[in-house]
């Protein structure tokens, strides 16, 4: 269960980021 909750947490992580760039991108493409 462990590796269950370890890949939940980086998959969070990843998916974090993820929405970060794509909102960076966003906002780089309004400008």
């Amino acid at each position: 269960m462990r590796v269950w909750l370890f890949y939940i947490g980086f998959y969070c992580l990843i998916r974090q980021t993820i929405d970060r760039v794509f909102a960076i991108e966003n906002l780089q493409l309004k400008k």
